[in-house]
């Protein structure tokens, strides 16, 4: 997990991409996995949900959708 945080802001250090996951609970050996499961993003910044790569999306009237709703 720190390796893909870690790609997505080239400029943080080491310890600064750790401190990151660890207000997550991702501590010692956990920021290390490879897969890590499910990342829940709330924001109205569509852009940003892109450029992260949201694969899918829970509208606020409960709809999932599998595709940009946008």
């Amino acid at each position: 997990m720190a390796q893909n945080v870690a790609a997505r802001a080239p400029a943080a250090t080491d310890n600064q991409v750790r401190a990151r996951l660890a207000r997550f609970l991702f501590r010692g050996r956990r920021a290390d996995q490879r897969d890590p499961g499910a990342l829940l993003v709330a924001s109205h910044d569509v852009p940003f949900l892109r450029d992260l790569g949201i694969t899918r999306w829970l509208r606020l009237d409960g709809e999932l959708t599998g595709i940009d709703p946008l």
